[in-house]
């Protein structure tokens, strides 16, 4: 399964608890490398179902938000400048 085998602990616990742990070296048909659980579904066509833990956030989007932060201070500071300037 993705270029994986189950081993004997992760079979027996997707039987007899309907789900097995992460299991972290799936490899996806892109050839990437994924985790997931893989879960029991007893009703519905499919007997197999993943389960994907929650992203971790991109660097990018990271950097991005604080590239904003900091534009943001810069715009508030330059304006209470002006204004005790002004006043």
């Amino acid at each position: 399964m993705c270029k994986r085998d189950i081993s004997l602990g992760e079979a027996k616990a997707f039987f007899e608890e309907g789900k097995t742990p992460l299991i972290t070296d799936f490899i996806s048909k892109r050839g990437r490398p994924f985790k997931a659980h893989l879960v029991l579904n007893k009703e519905g066509r499919r007997f197999v179902e993943w389960e994907f833990p929650p992203r971790e956030p991109k660097k990018k989007a990271a950097k991005k938000a604080a590239k904003k932060a900091s534009a943001k201070k810069k715009s508030a500071s330059k304006k209470t400048a002006s204004a005790d300037s002004e006043s």
